[in-house]
């Protein structure tokens, strides 16, 4: 009968595996598979009732526990490929499955030897498997057996909580490991159970993913209170199971937890103190994954005011296992990282000294490497949230750096956790001094001579070192973090370090394919040194069995070598250019390597390269044509017919990235207008033919895309019953898709910045049938996703703003997109003044994600404001025809407006109503006084200046930042909008705004940040600091003090010497 069951199931597993090559490749993870073996239908029940069989065999001693495992693992097997041909005896496999792992438990008290209760272990992990596989093909009809999620999740905890691990707590507390043990279980440990209890959790893991919240979260809520609730050392293992629950089900159903944050948080919090240490160990795991996954919600209440005193009690505490300190110090590290951006200085600051002295005491030369770095990484994120308040704990850290760097390994060959060590502590060397800047701050704080220092002593180690005997895995990202705190002063120390990481590329990966026999066993050996792989795969349909042997150490250091040249590149700009001249010729054979990873890395690389050359172009230290011209034909074709070629989703993404890259280079090479503050025309390009090609390949590639979106959606509506948790794993699916989809429309972008109106045949040809393909609805009452009409938005919006005049023959058709696709991204709960509700009130479950529709919506309103920019003859006419204006002012009177998600369309919205106003003022525009006078709800320009200034200086977006404050220069110079901005509400607002915007300005300055970074270009800050400071004597005195009242302390102190006669 085993013998049989196998012929069948492997026969199905052949022929739709056969199937799914011939029709392109399996890609799916649920619904839509097993339609080669339709026919075969009628055996489904034989098949399952021969499982039954063949375990009621083992059971009575008949069939070997190996045996039977074989045919549970080739169940799973064909599961995977022809769930269909199962969908209608899930409810027998379930009841088969559950048995045996009951009774698998129940054997495994007995007197077995150890050879037998590894066998029994094994077919009890194959019917975990099974039920997973299940879970995960059929998760519909799984959810309507009755009781099988709850018996299942029991099951698991159960097995995981009665898992015979009786090794000692202090072995346990020496380990120096402090991942999450459900994410990377210690499966690999000798001590008996520990398999077993690895192999429950990550189940439990995978239940939660599978069967997602909805189902899974009131059975949690049975199950995990009643465990946390078992009191005394004999339970620990129930209450540390229950909080690993309550982790999975905060990292695959968030939504259905967000709710009830702040109560998981305390209660995680609370179990910290537990006197099992694996409990409290279980509880940071959970505070952890808290923080990572709902960053937005660490800084509010008084969630801070709890956990940060809960994790110095244990930090700080000596007489605690060094484990537990270390997990408690990973979690202090990732709950500042996580919300970084969120958390204010001063709300950190009262914990700042307790803290690090907590830390401080982890770095002491006693303490194990590993719980070093770990504290390194807390300092680093805590470095990072206090900024310039850190200057004051400066000298003492970095002192402590010096000292583990001057104890480390004089060889720069240092391995192992020294090497580790090392490469970490340089890499906290330049988070200290992004946060407190690299000139000198005073007490004590002079980053640049410091870290100086430390480079010295690095360059010192690398020279007379050869490719291969230095890692660069670590100690290359390290080596970018401070040089992109030290900026021009890292210069120095390019030669030595890009010398070694060029050869470094040149390692041989020793990639190769062989072809092996059948009875080859499938899986991963490794040489001795670990350095070699050789994997031994079934290429279905592709040949048979293959060997597969690659160099992992040698690839590993390559990519790491890339990554690390990339980021010099887009750091240092055109003073790398000597170094991205040479490195370029060695990245073409790279981009092609036949490993994507390295694939990917070359590309990016590649792309930074390129770039710093063009940067030198503008700096006038090249030729563009001598120098950017003939790389950019050597390195574009490499990228784009690789792209083409590639079969590795995330590779094609990079590529894309990196084309996207070199393109906006082109674009962007002749700098900017200065009196337009617009780019101007590109002295490194494509000829007209060259570009159509690359535009015919990128049109390609997004119907490409848009075919392989189109594949999987129609995967997962295969599902009859989709979950919350289901739509998310279609967004993840279709995410990739997505993304890539973004990259080539700011691809195609960029050759139409760069071509202008000489673009206009090329997008005729083969841009339009792309948008009409894109806005075609997929269906009878269906709309294409919020994602695929903003790419269409975005490349209109491109045309006019550089195609002008000659591409408002478009604005017919795209001025009723435009509106149609702004008012289904308008927010539901938006009003206009009179209180009339005119936001989108179709709400269908799961059809756009927020952010999606913010996208959208920035990309509308950045296309009014272009429109009112360069045709604003058609938006006087489209103000009244679409109903825009009352739409735009009501989205800068929604009450969500500055949450993180719409921030950046916001800074658009204001963009657009300054350009309106603009307009309106210097008579452009005649439609908007009109809509005033026939309108009450509809607020005068003035009153449409004051929202605007109300919203200023803009931060989310440097482009349109810089845009909006020129722009706000400009209207100052002009006599009716200075008399408008420096009259009535408008003045005292006129004043903060300015001043805000002039601090910011310094406050960049002050920081070095790179010019394209800065959000206030210097030459306007100047012009902006002129005006605020000649003021006082052109509006009135009340208007001054109102206005002036409103500026901070902090913001008057930044203004002290910027602006004349006013900053007392």
């Amino acid at each position: 009968r085993c013998g049989a069951l196998k012929a069948l199931l492997s026969l199905l597993n052949h022929i739709e595996t056969r199937a799914a090559v011939i029709n392109g490749g399996v890609s799916s993870t649920k619904g839509g598979k097993g339609s080669a073996v339709e026919g075969l239908s009628p055996l489904a029940g034989l098949a399952v009732g021969s499982v039954g069989r063949v375990l009621e065999g083992y059971g009575q001693g008949q069939v070997s526990a190996n045996e039977a495992q074989k045919v549970l693992e080739l169940l799973v097997d064909t599961m995977e490929v022809a769930s269909k041909f199962f969908t209608a005896q899930i409810e027998g496999i379930l009841q088969f499955m559950m048995a045996l792992g009951a009774k698998a438990g129940e054997r495994e008290g007995g007197e077995e030897n150890e050879e037998e209760k590894a066998a029994l272990l094994g077919l009890k992990c194959a019917a975990v498997e099974v039920l997973l596989v299940c879970c995960k093909e059929c998760p519909g009809t799984v959810r309507k057996v009755h009781g099988f999620p709850q018996a299942f999740l029991t099951l698991c905890m159960t097995l995981g909580a009665t898992a015979s691990f009786s090794g000692d707590v202090a072995a346990w507390g020496r380990k120096m490991d402090f991942e999450p043990e459900g994410e990377s279980p210690e499966g690999s440990s000798h001590e008996e159970g520990a398999e077993q209890e690895s192999v429950a959790a990550a189940a439990i893991y995978r239940l939660m993913q599978t069967l997602g919240g909805k189902t899974m979260l009131p059975i949690a809520m049975i199950l995990v209170p009643e465990w946390l609730g078992t009191a005394g050392p004999e339970h620990w293992a129930q209450r540390r199971m229950s909080l690993l629950v309550v982790e999975a089900l905060v990292d695959y159903c968030p939504k259905a937890i967000k709710p009830s944050y702040g109560q998981m948080l305390k209660t995680a919090v609370d179990f910290t103190q537990d006197a099992h240490p694996r409990v409290a160990a279980e509880a940071f795991h959970l505070v952890n994954i808290l923080c990572a996954k709902f960053p937005e919600l660490v800084p509010q209440g008084t969630y801070l005011q709890f956990t940060l005193p809960a994790l110095h009690a244990i930090i700080g505490d000596s007489s605690r296992y060094l484990r537990l300190r270390g997990i408690a110090v990973r979690t202090l590290a990732v709950l500042l990282s996580a919300c970084e951006e969120r958390l204010p200085a001063s709300t950190l600051t009262p914990y700042m000294g307790p803290l690090l002295t907590a830390l401080i005491s982890c770095l002491q030369s006693d303490m194990p490497p590993e719980l070093q770095e770990t504290t390194l990484d807390a300092v680093a994120a805590m470095a990072t949230v206090a900024q310039g308040w850190f200057v004051t704990h400066y000298q003492g850290v970095m002192g402590g750096l010096k000292g583990i760097l001057s104890s480390s390994s004089s060889s720069a060959a240092a391995t192992g956790q020294a090497g580790n060590l090392r490469d970490k502590a340089i890499e906290c060397v330049g988070i200290l001094g992004s946060a407190v800047g690299r000139r000198d701050k005073g007490e004590g704080a002079n980053f640049a001579t410091d870290a100086t220092e430390v480079m010295q002593m690095l360059v010192g180690q690398l020279q007379g070192a050869v490719p291969g005997q230095v890692s660069f895995e670590r100690l290359g990202p390290a080596t970018g973090v401070v040089c992109a705190a030290l900026g021009d002063l890292f210069l120095p120390f390019v030669p030595t370090l890009v010398g070694l990481l060029a050869q470094t590329t040149k390692l041989d990966l020793g990639f190769a394919v062989q072809d092996v026999g059948e009875e080859v066993e499938e899986g991963v050996t490794a040489a001795e040194d670990g350095k070699v792989m050789a994997s031994v795969v079934d290429l279905k349909g592709m040949g048979g069995k293959k060997l597969i042997t690659i160099n992992t150490y040698a690839m590993q250091e390559v990519e790491a070598a890339l990554d690390t040249l990339d980021k010099y590149a887009r750091v240092l700009g055109a003073n790398f250019v000597e170094p991205a001249e040479a490195l370029l010729p060695l990245l073409g054979p790279l981009i092609k390597c036949p490993h994507s990873d390295v694939r990917s890395s070359a590309a990016l690389c590649a792309a930074a390269a390129f770039d710093c050359i063009v940067e030198a172009v503008k700096a006038g230290q090249r030729d563009a044509a001598t120098a950017a011209q003939p790389l950019l034909l050597q390195i574009l074709p490499v990228l784009v017919d690789q792209m083409d070629k590639e079969r590795q989703p995330e590779s094609r993404q990079y590529l894309a990235q990196a084309i996207r890259d070199v393109l906006r280079a082109c674009a962007e090479s002749g700098g900017v207008d200065e009196a337009t503050g617009m780019l101007a025309l590109p002295v490194t390009k494509l000829c007209h033919a060259e570009c159509m090609a690359v535009a015919v390949k990128v049109r390609e590639s997004m119907l490409q895309s848009l075919i392989r979106r189109s594949e999987i959606e129609q995967q997962f509506e295969a599902d009859d019953e989709m979950e919350d948790e289901d739509y998310d794993a279609l967004l993840e699916a279709v995410g990739e898709e997505a993304a890539m989809m973004s990259d080539l429309t700011d691809c195609m972008g960029y050759l139409i910045k760069a071509e202008r109106e000489a673009f206009i045949p090329i997008f005729d040809a083969h841009v339009v049938p792309i948008l009409q393909a894109l806005l075609s609805p997929p269906g009878p009452g269906k709309k294409n996703p919020a994602t695929l009409t903003a790419v269409s938005v975005c490349l209109f919006d491109d045309m006019i703003e550089y195609a002008s005049p000659a591409s408002h023959k478009y604005l017919p058709t795209f001025l009723p997109l435009l509106s149609a696709a702004l008012e289904r991204a308008m927010p539901p709960d938006t009003n206009t003044a009179g209180g009339k509700k005119i936001g989108n009130e179709e709400s269908e479950e799961g059809e756009d994600e927020e952010g999606d529709l913010a996208v959208l919506r920035q990309a509308c309103v950045y296309g009014v404001t272009q429109i009112c920019k360069h045709a604003p003859d058609c938006l006087d006419k489209a103000l009244v025809s679409f109903n825009l204006l009352p739409r735009l002012i009501a989205l800068l009177r929604w009450p969500h407006r500055m949450e993180e998600v719409h921030r950046g369309p916001t800074e658009n919205v204001v963009s657009a109503l300054l350009s309106i106003c603009q307009g309106a003022l210097t008579s452009r525009l005649q439609e908007p006084a009109k809509l005033v006078a026939q309108n009450k709800s509809i607020p005068h320009p003035s009153d449409l200046l004051s929202l605007c200034l109300a919203h200023l200086p803009l931060t989310e977006d440097v482009q349109e930042a810089r845009t909006v404050h020129r722009q706000l220069a400009d209207m100052l110079s002009f006599p009716p909008s200075f008399a408008t901005l420096t009259s009535g509400d408008c003045c005292p607002l006129l004043i903060q705004a300015l001043a805000k915007i002039v601090a910011s300005a310094k406050v960049e300055a002050e920081r070095e940040e790179e010019a394209s970074a800065l959000t206030v270009e210097p030459k306007v800050a100047a012009m902006l600091a002129a005006m605020l400071s000649e003021l006082p004597s052109k509006v009135s005195g009340e208007g001054w003090t109102e206005g002036w009242g409103r500026v901070n302390g902090e913001t008057k102190k930044a203004l002290q010497g910027v602006v004349r006669g006013i900053a007392n």
